[in-house]
């Protein structure tokens, strides 16, 4: 199952949606304290991967689409995963689309 896939300097958070598996930058890489998130979507549609930071508080999502991320026990488990640029296109169709719908995506 792939919420048991270890991501190299990063903290498995397990399914945070409907499909949707989390991980944590287990140490911030920016000033402000926030940790890019990794999140995958699989098994109700094409596996796909979107990298980036989601700050709740001031609903936005930050796309961080050319970050390097080691998928190597992620691709063990779903095989070839896409890597989604746009937050928008990663949850579209899911079941928490309509959550983030008012997020601002830079």
């Amino acid at each position: 199952m792939i919420k048991y896939a270890d991501i190299k300097d990063f903290s498995r958070c397990g399914e945070v949606g409907r499909h949707l598996y989390q991980w944590l930058e287990t140490k911030a890489s920016n000033e402000d304290g926030n940790k890019i998130a990794v999140i995958i979507r699989a098994y109700d549609c094409e596996s796909k991967i979107w990298v980036g930071y989601v700050l709740i508080n001031q609903r936005k999502i930050i796309n961080l689409p050319n970050q390097k991320i080691d998928l190597t026990d992620v691709t063990k488990i779903l095989g070839d995963i896409k890597k989604v640029k746009s937050f928008k296109e990663f949850i579209k169709g899911s079941c928490d689309e309509n959550f983030f719908k008012d997020f601002k995506e830079v």
